[in-house]
């Protein structure tokens, strides 16, 4: 994940370098859910999934005045702050 992180980072940040002052939204989305609920438990998401979002949407923002909008396929409300 770290690896696909890096390269995210990396991809994002070429793109936005070309594109970022004309960028409105810019989409990510995650598949950390089914229909019936969550394939992790909200701890394993808050220790190894979430920093690494954090550092991607981190990138997006320091190149870019986009807001960013986050999709995540299924059932991720136990995820979300309360």
């Amino acid at each position: 994940m770290e690896r696909i992180t890096e390269i995210l980072c990396e991809a994002y940040r070429q793109m936005l370098l070309k594109v970022g002052p004309y960028v409105q939204v810019v989409s990510v989305c995650d598949d950390l859910a089914t229909q019936l609920g969550p394939m992790i438990s909200p701890e394993i998401y808050r220790k190894r999934i979430k920093p690494l979002q954090k550092r991607l949407i981190e990138v997006i923002k320091a190149h870019s005045q986009a807001s960013v909008f986050y999709h995540g396929c299924g059932a991720t409300r136990v995820f979300l702050p309360t």
